[in-house]
């Protein structure tokens, strides 16, 4: 789901165009002119260009940290500014990279009690946890996990999850947190894949041991190719993988999917005899005759006649 926050929307109003020379100090990172003008100006602080940013979040996108602390000394509201994107400063830090600054504009906004700007989620839905872990900033996506746990909740316009993201990068440590909330989503975008698929695709036995655990529904989820966590196994001769499942629930083994496939006959599509072999280790009676009534022994690409 989308966290709903105060500053959802950039207030479209007139604000002051940002002065040129102000602009071009957050562009160079030259604080020591920013601070002049702010001496003589203190309001110049607050000009915005035409795409509704601030100097701090001119600062953001350059990676000018030193400008940046400046700035928020001088002016904290900066930190809850939002531009068109709806991005604040932090989540513009976050996206292009800059570590450190992000590190340090979260630690502001925690300190100032602004959680919201720490829980703003752009206009396609991503939040500054989903763009550390995306761009793989392992430790500021462990940073913000202790800062607002709640990061873990939010999805994207495509349905995206930060655990969805950790699994893809196998994060191990990231997802060790985010499974700490009951309410983490779960979900993997357009595909329609989930966790499960993620940690399968990924081949990491542990993480789909603990999710299994917690979020057993996940295995009958089929994405938008029919496919779900346990076919997955099957597809990419995941053994170990569709090993764990089958141990978890031995009856995952019998599966036909809303085409009307069964298991062996995705195994022999691919040629997967060794999946084959596993399915028939746990159900030696999975079915294997399609709906249509072919059956996977008269397909060519099974290449062992062991099976």
């Amino acid at each position: 789901m989308k966290l709903s926050s105060s500053f959802d929307y950039p207030v479209l109003l007139y604000k002051a165009q940002m002065d040129k020379r102000l602009l071009k100090a957050a562009t160079d990172g030259d604080s020591t002119s920013m601070k002049h003008y702010a001496c003589h100006n203190p309001g110049i602080l607050l000009g915005r260009t035409l795409r509704m940013n601030t100097c701090l979040h001119i600062s953001s996108i350059h990676g000018h940290q030193r400008f940046s602390e400046d700035v928020v000394a001088l002016e904290e509201s900066l930190l809850t500014t939002v531009n068109l994107d709806w991005e604040t400063p932090l989540l513009a830090a976050v996206r292009n990279g800059h570590v450190s600054l992000a590190s340090f504009l979260l630690g502001s906004c925690h300190h100032l009690g602004m959680g919201q700007a720490i829980l703003k989620q752009d206009k396609y839905g991503f939040n500054a946890l989903h763009h550390a872990i995306r761009n793989g900033h392992e430790e500021l996506a462990l940073e913000l996990i202790t800062a607002e746990p709640s990061l873990s909740r939010a999805v994207s316009e495509c349905n995206e999850s930060p655990m969805f993201f950790a699994l893809t990068r196998n994060f191990t440590r990231v997802y060790e947190q985010l499974v700490q909330d009951p309410l983490s989503s779960y979900t993997g975008g357009l595909h329609g894949r989930n966790c499960l698929h993620a940690a399968v695709r990924n081949g990491n036995p542990e993480m789909a041991k603990q999710i299994l655990e917690k979020y057993h529904g996940l295995m009958i989820t089929e994405d938008i190719n029919k496919v779900t966590p346990t076919r997955h196994a099957v597809l990419f001769d995941k053994i170990d993988m569709l090993r764990v499942i089958l141990l978890h629930d031995p009856t995952k083994g019998y599966e036909i999917n809303s085409m009307g496939d069964p298991l062996l006959a995705a195994a022999a599509y691919r040629g997967r005899s060794n999946a084959a072999r596993e399915l028939l280790k746990h159900c030696p009676d999975a079915p294997y005759r399609q709906e249509n009534g072919q059956d996977w022994k008269n397909r060519s690409t099974l290449c062992s006649p062991e099976v």
